[in-house]
């Protein structure tokens, strides 16, 4: 049975850290674009095998960029704000 971290405040800094290296990393933001950056989470969950599966959104002054955890890796998604919300959902729902 997965475990909900959502209110883990220790792995969302984790996640939201490594979101912002892979973008200052790709040179995608540096720095200087991070100030007023929010994060948002659709879902935590730490499954049986002790890995993360996670969907969530770095929002900047700029632009919005979607993350997933799954399998040990963190990717960067070309997806949109709805896609987002019905993942969530239908993860949320399934965990639950």
């Amino acid at each position: 049975m997965s475990k909900n971290l959502l209110q883990n405040k220790e792995t969302k800094e984790f996640l939201a850290n490594s979101a912002l290296s892979i973008l200052i990393n790709k040179n995608i933001l540096n720095l200087n674009d991070i100030g007023g950056t929010t994060v948002e989470f659709g879902y935590i969950f730490e499954l049986e095998n002790k890995e993360l599966e996670a969907l969530f959104k770095l929002t900047t002054l700029e632009s919005t960029y979607y993350f997933a955890a799954q399998k040990g890796k963190l990717l960067l998604l070309t997806i949109n704000e709805a896609q987002y919300k019905e993942v969530a959902i239908k993860m949320n729902d399934l965990h639950n």
